[in-house]
């Protein structure tokens, strides 16, 4: 789906995610040197209230534009050792469900809803854990 048109629909303007988001009043990741480690960075933040636009309240809400239950894993786990920019939304939904103690609202959530991660430190400790022994 595109981010692009889901931030149009609500108001945006732009050719692509960035301008069309923030013109919209979203605020979502776009940088240059991105990797995964800056994008896991950037989701703390949402998640915490600590990734705002100058000027504008606060925000943990957090927009799914495809619903995560409707995410196939099998269509995800077909590549071959290649991921395109899409791929990225599959990887923050599951990085949302190891940092969060109400993950089971993930895959509830609608296309265009929202949903606000109880951020559970113990649970994201643990994950991270894991991740960075599968890393060595």
């Amino acid at each position: 789906r595109s981010m692009t048109r889901f931030c149009d629909q609500r108001g945006g303007s732009g050719g692509d995610p960035g301008s069309a988001c923030r013109s919209a009043g979203f605020n979502i990741l776009r940088i240059g040197k991105w990797d995964m480690c800056r994008n896991t960075e950037w989701m703390i933040c949402v998640v915490l209230g600590e990734a705002c636009q100058a000027g504008r309240r606060c925000e943990t809400e957090i927009i799914f534009t495809e619903a995560p239950g409707e995410l196939s894993i099998d269509e995800f786990n077909s590549r071959e050792g290649y991921f395109t920019e899409d791929d990225v939304y599959y990887l923050e939904v599951c990085l949302l469900n190891e940092m969060c103690s109400n993950h089971d609202d993930i895959f509830t959530t609608r296309d265009g809803g929202s949903f606000f991660c109880q951020f559970d430190a113990g649970r994201w400790r643990r994950a991270a854990r894991d991740i960075e022994h599968h890393l060595k």
